[in-house]
């Protein structure tokens, strides 16, 4: 009949070939002219493999590996965080990507990633071989852009502490510590008034404007020119306070922490610019910081029992480590291109109101240290420099320039 048979065993009809029931458990697979070649399904010859540092807030990224079968061939990914022996694995939600950003909470874990691959004849998975231990990010020390410069300055101000009140204190302000250790530290930073009012002023303006007490602007309506009105783009965020650009305390906001309040030539542009702060995860402060919106002066002011002012060394230590934490994490530092200066406005009132001073950024070696004399119109200074003002505001003409101590560059482009 002209019919040519190839006999097998019994198995599975393979994708577009022909399968014919005959006698003694052989079949029928193919005829004279017709191709019975099956789909392969995929099988993997080379494992995924990862490249990356293992560190929160780096990128590991994934090969698919090297599979044999049927043509086409696609690949699906799966990243998942598994314990330090690279066991006890579980799928990290909308991670499926072909690369992944490292987040805290893979800190002290590997995280492999998991590679599907499919074609016509069905599909399989292989996973790549653990990363190494994700280690806790530097925030200092890090990489930077190719021309070194800063387009963002962070301010953030706590209340009436001493230098030994926080640092060396690390039952109470473990974060603080850490961070002026893995950072910049300025070891001989004072404060330049009590109480509070005249430090604020002094630091945007270079002078205290004759200010020394802590009453309101309607007491205090300064036309005296201020780094608010020098700078580029400005923000205040200032935590609980409950409309823009509030004049009046309002507890526990205090509006003698907040400086633009007072500078009658920037009222309209405070009215807009200085807005209340938000949570970590909503309100002004994050949004910025998540579209990568932020001005180039920024002045965080936390509340009464954030700032430590009414609250516990370890309140504002906690407060601390989500704020810059949240900082540190974002497009605008990861850049390379923000300055993040922790300080205290003035001691808890003692003639020599040391404070500490904590500066934060790309450029800074970690662990560095600096005994030289500074005080606030040397941050004054620092970030006119730092954001090219046209000048120097007051006390900044003269005032120590904390930029070569702490590895900080010049203005971006001169």
């Amino acid at each position: 009949m002209g019919l040519q048979m190839l006999f097998m065993r019994r198995r599975r009809r393979p994708a577009g070939g022909l399968m014919f029931p005959l006698v003694c458990g052989w079949t029928l697979i193919g005829v004279a002219g017709f191709s019975a070649t099956a789909a392969a399904q995929p099988d993997t010859l080379k494992r995924p493999a990862l490249s990356g540092i293992a560190r929160d807030g780096e990128r590991l990224s994934t090969s698919h590996g090297v599979w044999s079968g049927t043509p086409p061939i696609t690949y699906a990914y799966q990243w998942r965080r598994c314990d330090a022996a690279g066991a006890a694995c579980a799928d990290i939600p909308g991670a499926t990507g072909s690369s992944y950003g490292l987040t805290p909470a893979d800190v002290g874990s590997t995280v492999r990633s998991r590679v599907t691959a499919t074609d016509p004849a069905g599909s399989e998975f292989r996973s790549s071989v653990p990363s190494a231990v994700v280690q806790e990010s530097g925030a200092c020390g890090g990489p930077v852009p190719p021309i070194p410069g800063v387009t963002h300055v962070i301010w953030i101000w706590m209340e009436n502490k001493s230098y030994d009140g926080i640092i060396g204190n690390t039952a109470s302000a473990p974060f603080e510590n850490q961070l002026a250790a893995s950072c910049g530290l300025a070891t001989n930073y004072v404060g330049v008034a009590h109480p509070s009012l005249p430090n604020y002023i002094a630091a945007t303006s270079g002078g205290t404007q004759g200010v020394s007490d802590d009453l309101g602007p309607a007491i205090h309506p300064l036309d005296a020119m201020s780094l608010f009105a020098q700078v580029p783009t400005w923000k205040t965020y200032a935590e609980s306070m409950p409309a823009n650009c509030q004049l009046t305390n309002s507890y526990p906001y205090a509006v003698k922490h907040n400086p633009a309040a007072y500078y009658t030539r920037v009222r309209s542009n405070c009215a807009v610019n200085d807005v209340p702060m938000g949570s970590t995860s909503q309100g002004a402060l994050a949004s910025d910081l998540a579209a990568d919106t932020l001005p180039a002066f920024s002045l965080l002011i936390p509340d009464m029992c954030s700032d430590t002012h009414d609250c516990s060394v370890t309140t504002g230590d906690q407060w601390l480590e989500a704020r810059v934490g949240q900082i540190v994490a974002s497009p605008a530092y990861r850049s390379g291109r923000t300055a993040i200066f922790v300080t205290w406005d003035e001691d808890d009132y003692t003639q020599a109101n040391r404070i500490p001073m904590i500066v934060v950024s790309p450029y800074t070696a970690p662990g560095t240290r600096s005994d030289t004399a500074f005080d606030h119109y040397s941050l004054l200074r620092t970030t006119e420099e730092l954001l090219g003002a046209p000048s120097f505001l007051g006390r900044a003409q003269t005032a120590i320039s904390m930029g070569p101590a702490f590895g900080l560059p010049g203005r971006l482009g001169g």
